[in-house]
């Protein structure tokens, strides 16, 4: 059995930095177009059991489905969809929802795919019995490549694999829903519809400030952390990073000194996790890379980018702020340096573990002027491009 738990930091809003300069000016702005409107081209069957009324959920005149509400204990109680219109550079705006169909049992969920990205199939999942929906694991493409990624246990997780699997044909993407629901969801199938095609941006030369800046040799330990970072930062249509050696020996040196809950420097991110495997802490506790998903960029899913909102501050599980991600991807940074150490960590329950302590530190420091929302529009782009071939 293996346990984990993790804990992430960043200096705050009131700690950000805030230039003399005037406001930068906005280089873009985000017009939403109206996309003809979607018909269903595709309508997969409903798979499940007989029970239940007729449904059938569509999303608005030029928008997808993005992701799911849902309510759930052993199946499916409850579904209504999350769907998004897509501008003209293939990024999905704000969501609107649909009407619930099922009953109310169950716990509440919510889900919905990365920004940039639609639902284009999934997989169903029934009860061993047939009779009900137990869950639905949706898959997301992005809107400018074939890149792609699944929206897991919408419903009651399960360690199997679907069973039932629909994918909308090239070209399409899920347009809606439709079976029978009574006090569950007893069938349910996916409806596609035609979805323009929009051609990826490309990421933008390194800032000019950038240019003269000497890189520093990657050591071996650290190239997956570096290269994480970069492959995110690319897909932002913003320059990579190059290793900076006096940055990383500042970084291990503060992490060394294992203080979790303070930061030693401006433009620096920190995350703690630790792992339990069979009585025994595991050192480290994740893969740096992991540690960069898991804690850090996950917090896209917490910006909004058609109207952008800093939120900085400690949490656990990427929920609420999103301080982290900006840093990652904030367009006028140049360098990284990273450091970790061995540190006892205090858990949700009061016990002390022992885990692993991240520092990473960046140059120039992003989140600068992070209440002025054209700043962020200007350094924190949405993810449409996709690298150099």
């Amino acid at each position: 059995m293996q346990r984990f738990g993790t804990r992430y930091s960043l200096r705050s809003v009131g700690q950000a930095k805030w230039l003399n300069a005037a406001k930068l000016a906005v280089l873009a702005y985000f017009f939403f177009f109206s996309v003809p409107y979607a018909v269903a081209v595709t309508e997969f069957p409903p798979h499940g059991g007989p029970g239940g009324g007729d449904f059938r959920e569509e999303c608005p005149s030029g928008e997808y489905l993005v992701g799911a509400r849902y309510r759930s204990g052993l199946w499916l109680d409850q579904i209504s969809i999350i769907c998004a219109p897509i501008d003209a550079a293939g990024l999905t705006g704000q969501h609107s929802h649909g009407s619930p169909v099922g009953g109310n049992g169950g716990a509440p969920g919510e889900k919905w795919c990365n920004p940039g990205h639609t639902i284009v199939g999934g997989g169903i999942l029934l009860r061993s019995d047939n009779r009900y929906v137990r869950m639905i694991d949706f898959r997301c493409k992005a809107t400018t490549s074939d890149a792609g990624y699944l929206l897991a246990n919408v419903g009651a997780p399960a360690s199997i694999f679907p069973e039932h699997h629909q994918s909308c044909p090239t070209g399409e993407a899920v347009v809606g829903i439709h079976g029978r629901a009574g006090a569950f969801v007893d069938a349910i199938g996916l409806i596609c519809g035609e979805i323009p095609r929009f051609d990826p941006s490309r990421p933008e030369p390194r800032p000019e400030a950038c240019l003269d800046i000497e890189e520093d040799p990657v050591p071996e330990q650290w190239k997956d952390m570096l290269n994480a970072h970069n492959e995110r930062r690319v897909t932002h249509c913003v320059a990579p990073l190059s290793w900076s050696r006096e940055l990383a020996e500042a970084a291990q040196a503060y992490a060394e000194k294992c203080i979790l809950d303070t930061h030693g420097s401006d433009g620096e991110n920190m995350a703690d996790a630790w792992t339990v495997r069979n009585g025994n802490p595991v050192l480290p506790a994740l893969s740096d890379r992991e540690a960069f998903e898991n804690t850090w960029y996950c917090e896209v899913n917490n910006y909004d980018f058609l109207n952008p909102q800093f939120q900085g501050g400690f949490t656990a599980g990427c929920r609420n702020v999103n301080g982290h991600f900006t840093q990652i991807v904030w367009k006028d940074t140049c360098q990284l340096g990273c450091g970790r150490a061995t540190c006892e960590m205090t858990d949700s329950n009061g016990i002390v573990r022992t885990g692993t302590h991240w520092v990473c530190r960046y140059k120039p420091a992003g989140n600068i002027n992070v209440h002025d929302p054209d700043v962020l529009k200007e350094q924190v782009r949405p993810p449409l491009c996709k690298a150099d071939e």
